[in-house]
């Protein structure tokens, strides 16, 4: 493949995971030859010095000045590309030999296909169960009452935990961990939503794909490490924050007016007590203290007491 001509570039937004990104950037570059791909690295107002390591001319570094959530970052990242074939790629993973040459060549012998997922396993060879069905009132309550995980069979939940992920098959959604598809139909697609600042934003896009008419197909035989948690491990209260505001969002987005109350009296009134409950059962003093805060930060939000 001649330099002029780039069909892949990889997207990883950094976020004070300077480690993690050289972690994946150099298994990136130990199975590929980087004049076939190009790397994206879009540090989101974490301003790491670490990045300043990559001087190969295939390894892009775009400063983003505050960070504005994580699908705005990898919308800024697109922009500085310039192939056929997009990845977007989290910082807490690492690709095998194959892992990229064989999804780019799934990607191009099946056309029908827009946006290609892989398996992701752990250090102990686990398979992270990372496809997802689309949200609705049901799923959430299934979820919120782990009846998923009582009744698998019988109570679905957003997650596809009740599947092993050991085959393919087209799906609702591939986790964004590791996300491929044509620039023509990411364009087409109007990108990632900057309504959501981090979470359900890759759930969104995937609807509004497969809502035009497109594909998203998972693909057991390519496999990649995902660690899982990564940089929002250490800010527990902040991620249940954003992940209830993000679900409110795309109810308001996806749902039929009246399913969005649901969907709102259930977050805002219901859940909150039965999480609270919980951690008091489990005598959880930080785990309590965690979610009051993250509460607190969505009343501010949702009742205007202040800007978030």
């Amino acid at each position: 493949m001649s330099h002029n001509r780039i069909e892949l570039s990889i997207i990883i937004v950094n976020y004070y995971s300077e480690e993690l990104v050289n972690q994946c950037v150099q298994s990136i570059i130990e199975f590929s030859a980087l004049d076939e791909i190009q790397i994206i690295i879009v540090d989101n107002g974490s301003n790491s010095s670490i990045l300043s390591n990559f001087k190969d001319k295939a390894i892009k570094i775009v400063k983003n000045r505050k960070n504005e959530g994580f699908g705005a970052a990898c919308n800024l990242g697109v922009e500085a590309s310039k192939s056929e074939y997009l990845l977007f790629l989290n910082p807490d993973t690492k690709v095998f030999k194959n892992s990229l040459s064989k999804a780019i060549s799934v990607i191009k012998e099946k056309p029908e296909i827009t946006v290609l997922g892989c398996k992701q396993i752990d250090e102990n060879k686990i398979t992270h169960r990372s496809c997802a069905r689309y949200l609705t009132v049901n799923r959430y309550i299934n979820k919120l009452l782990k009846l998923n995980i009582l009744f698998p069979n019988v109570f679905k939940g957003v997650h596809m935990s009740d599947w092993d992920h050991e085959s393919s098959k087209y799906v609702d959604h591939v986790i964004g961990a590791f996300y491929l598809i044509r620039r023509k139909d990411f364009l087409e697609s109007n990108g990632f939503s900057k309504d959501y600042f981090v979470y359900y934003e890759d759930l969104d896009l995937s609807k509004r794909i497969v809502d035009n008419g497109g594909k998203i197909y998972y693909d057991s035989t390519i496999e990649i490490f995902h660690q899982g948690g990564g940089a929002s491990e250490s800010v527990k209260a902040e991620r249940l924050f954003y992940s209830l505001d993000s679900i409110l969002i795309f109810s308001k987005k996806h749902l039929s007016c009246f399913k969005y109350v649901i969907m709102f009296i259930i977050i805002i009134f219901i859940e909150p007590l039965l999480r609270l409950f919980s951690e008091m059962i489990k005598l959880d003093l930080k785990g309590f203290f965690e979610v009051f805060k993250s509460y607190k930060l969505l009343y501010i939000k949702r009742f205007g007491f202040a800007n978030r």
